[in-house]
């Protein structure tokens, strides 16, 4: 019984907290479209996890392929070569959690996690989250 509890306060210990965070949806006023779009694209192209390859924009929606290293036989990595292609409406986004280990979720507006990233540091995840924002809060305001 030990043990157990032992094995459930290291697990416990090992979760990441969600960090209270309130985005700033004006951080891209003041640019001019294309400004913003290539902003929007190097935020998210920062992102660790998953490594990030070519970015997508619509005033709508953004879009972006996941790289793949591949290794030769010794683990060294000699290419990168595209995964998967992703897609998210921004009218799809209900909210942005943050958490400690510097980890975005963006989740829906029916609840689920659409997309899952990891940034080096605090700062670029939140960039990417005010970013981010702010192409929504556009979307959302003119479907009103």
């Amino acid at each position: 019984m030990r043990t157990l509890g032992l094995l459930l306060l290291v697990v416990l210990a090992a979760c990441a907290a969600r960090v209270p965070y309130e985005p700033r949806q004006d951080v891209l006023d003041g640019l001019d479209p294309e400004a913003q779009r290539r902003a929007f694209a190097l935020t998210l192209s920062r992102a660790v996890k998953p490594r990030i390859g070519g970015v997508g924009m619509s005033d709508e929606a953004f879009t972006f392929e996941t790289q793949q290293i591949v290794r030769d036989g010794f683990g060294i990595p000699v290419a990168s070569v595209p995964q998967r292609d992703v897609g998210i409406y921004f009218a799809n986004i209900d909210r942005f959690d943050l958490y400690t280990n510097n980890a975005v979720f963006i989740v829906g507006t029916n609840g689920s996690v659409l997309l899952k990233l990891v940034f080096a540091d605090q700062g670029d995840a939140q960039a990417f989250i005010d970013a981010a924002s702010s192409f929504r809060a556009r979307v959302v305001a003119g479907s009103q």
